[in-house]
């Protein structure tokens, strides 16, 4: 038999090795093709992958293809071709291969910090499969992978193999070394000069080192967000001047017990730039000296420093922004940066201002549950417009602060070189809330309570409330309705109705019993001075309490109550000055909300409370960084007394 291989393998070196020879015997007929040692695989399948069937005429190159074509199928750990015998019909071979085992199960073990079906998920085996040193060797590294994910750096796998029940088949063990958690301990910075390595780590948004007072830095090593970690150094740099910063070298180094990683990164920070020459090209609308005092307002002239992103944004706010608000939807407006010298930087604006653009018309799309005029009516663009990016983006701004959706998106559809139409897209969300609560206070102890509050009554914005609460010695209801646009005026008009007791129970003690009911009404409406953010409300509240049981605490009840009187009105006349600029009504990450609330009670509008009450608050919300906003308050108010009634209920008070 081994002399047979060897007459076959040296038919083939004689072919290739000698050029002469395969021209006086280049081909070899097959008269019949064998197929030994497959189990799973079928012969007919080996045949015709391979080329080596019945009657074929092959040449060397065919016969080392057919062997190659037989290696590819991953089917087999060995192929050989053996020359059994020769006729003067042709050749007779046997294709001798030895399979590759068949699946039958996986076994995990040692995971603890990964679910065995997780893996199984992410690395899916089939029953059956061929198993083959690539498939073993892909799911390994998998493994590895998913652990690195979770900052297991260290995790190994020990794969084994034992015979399966059926023939052919084996069970494949992969057995897991964990090892230890592995996190950043050190990101270290060569080469920078001019910002410390606090700031530049600080500029790393997502990879942070572990330190034993960083409670909620997990310092996990995540390669996709390094990579972004790296560019926000740079744009960092970029924004100081340093145009041509980069990195060099990176290093991640092992501590040697194998549970840290240090972070070492070498930068070249270059030296910063400043403007040069600017000049201005192509504009005719706006003056070149007007454009220049623009720029030079935000930073932008001969001699200051470059500074990419306030550059770029400069650009489009100075420049860019006066021909959007203005109609001019297709200007172009091109910064070009031209190196000089060392550090310099000249600069020409190049602009292409085309022609005005009108609105055709605008499409409201997503609103299944909103009224069209409910969204029409916040619009500060209209059909027939010129158009205007600024009233564009406050449209946006207004639609969003009703609540009413969950995103609000401007789509500019071109219609010609001097129309568009506009689409706002809208993603309505759910405003309307229904409420169970139990809460407790030393005053009242458990409180139940339950409402329901409809924020788009209809889908025309009106809002329906209504509220219930109960003690064992306190109890509150509420109903009120508002109109937000009356005769579609932006002018709100709403009222609201309440009740509320509070006295003794078997488990509380309260000094007396008060009762306290009332109807308040109110009317609003936005102003177009100081800035179109104001708005004014005006309400007039009449109610009554009516006090009882206060005989055991007569001194409490004349604090409380100096009139001493059983039964008192209490008519108010409360005037609101309010400014809203938030850029969204909840989780609002910029603008600020100022609010003064004067309120009259008495006089004119009799009573048996006179006083007059100041309160001021304002709110600023500035966003540092991501999912990070600085939330800054103040609080102030002021109350005197007057008249015969010279009183100041106990809930009216200021308390910290």
């Amino acid at each position: 038999m081994k002399t047979k291989i060897l007459l076959l393998s040296a038919f083939i070196l004689i072919v290739f090795a000698n050029p002469l020879a395969a021209q006086d015997i280049p081909k070899i007929n097959l008269a019949g093709v064998t197929v030994q040692g497959n189990t799973t695989a079928s012969e007919m399948i080996i045949k015709v992958n391979s080329g080596f069937i019945e009657g074929a005429v092959l040449t060397g190159d065919d016969i080392q293809e057919g062997i190659q074509k037989l290696w590819r199928l991953k089917l087999f750990k060995d192929v050989k071709i053996i020359l059994e015998k020769e006729t003067s019909a042709g050749a007779f071979i046997i294709i001798m291969v030895e399979e590759y085992p068949r699946l039958a199960k996986v076994e995990y073990s040692g995971n603890k910090k990964i679910k065995t079906k997780e893996l199984e998920k992410d690395i899916p085996f089939i029953r059956g499969q061929v198993i083959n040193p690539h498939t073993i060797n892909r799911a390994t590294q998998k493994i590895e992978e998913k652990y690195a994910e979770k900052s297991y750096y260290n995790a190994k796998v020990d794969v084994s193999t034992e015979p399966g029940a059926v023939e052919n088949t084996i069970i494949v063990n992969m057995d897991i070394i964990e090892g230890k958690k592995v996190r950043i301990r050190d990101i270290e910075f060569e080469g920078n000069e001019n910002f410390s390595d606090f700031r530049l780590r600080w500029q790393m948004k997502e990879i942070k080192q572990r330190k034993w007072w960083k409670l909620f830095t997990d310092g996990k090593l995540d390669e996709e967000k390094f990579e972004e970690d790296k560019l926000n150094v740079l744009q960092f740099y970029r924004d100081h001047g340093y145009r041509d910063a980069r990195f060099t070298n990176e290093e991640v180094l092992l501590s040697e017990d194998g549970k840290s990683i240090f972070l070492k990164l070498t930068l070249d920070e270059g030296i910063p730039y400043y403007f040069g020459n600017i000049n201005v090209t192509g504009n005719t609308i706006y003056s070149t000296d007007y454009l220049m005092k623009s720029l030079e307002s935000v930073g932008i002239s001969r001699g200051t420093a470059y500074k990419e992103k306030s550059f770029e944004s400069g650009v489009d706010l100075r420049v860019r922004s006066l021909y959007l608000d203005h109609g001019y939807l297709y200007a172009q407006v091109v910064p070009e940066l031209t190196p000089r010298d060392k550090d310099t930087l000249d600069l020409t604006i190049s602009i292409v201002e085309n022609n005005k653009v009108f609105i055709r018309r605008i499409d409201i799309v997503g609103n299944d549950r909103t009224r069209d005029f409910v969204i029409r009516r916040e619009m500060r663009i209209f059909p027939g417009d010129v158009f205007n990016r600024e009233a564009l983006i406050r449209s946006q701004s207004d639609i969003f602060r009703l609540n009413y959706f969950g995103n609000v998106i401007p789509e500019i559809v071109p219609v010609d070189d001097e129309n568009i139409d506009l689409e706002i897209i809208v993603e309505e969300k759910s405003s309307d809330r229904a409420n169970v609560a139990i809460a407790y206070s030393e005053l009242d102890g458990f409180v139940g309570s339950i409402g329901l509050d409809i924020a788009n009554f209809r889908g025309s914005a009106q809002r329906v409330s209504t509220e219930y609460r109960r003690g064992a010695a306190y109890e509150y209801l509420s109903l009120g309705f508002t109109e937000p646009w009356l005769m579609g005026r932006p002018n709100t008009v709403g009222a609201n109705l309440y009740y509320s007791s509070r006295g003794n129970s078997a488990s509380y003690y309260y000094y007396y019993d008060l009762g306290v009911k009332g109807i308040t009404a109110h009317f609003g409406r936005r102003f177009r001075w100081p800035d179109s953010y104001f708005r004014g409300t005006w309400s007039i509240t009449f109610s009554q309490k009516t006090y009882s049981n206060y005989e055991n605490n007569e001194l409490i009840f004349l604090l409380h109550n100096p009139t001493g009187l059983e039964k008192t009105n209490a008519n108010r006349l409360s005037q609101v000055i309010a400014r809203d600029s938030r850029n969204r009504p909840e989780f609002p990450t910029g603008g600020s909300t100022v609010r003064l609330t004067s309120s009259l009670n008495g006089g004119l509008l009799g009573g048996h409370e006179e006083f007059v009450k100041n309160h001021f608050k304002s709110e600023w919300y500035m966003g540092l960084v991501e999912k990070l906003v600085l939330y800054q308050n103040y609080e102030m108010g002021i109350i005197n007394t007057f008249g015969k009634y010279s009183v100041i209920p106990y809930d009216e008070r200021f308390y910290m």
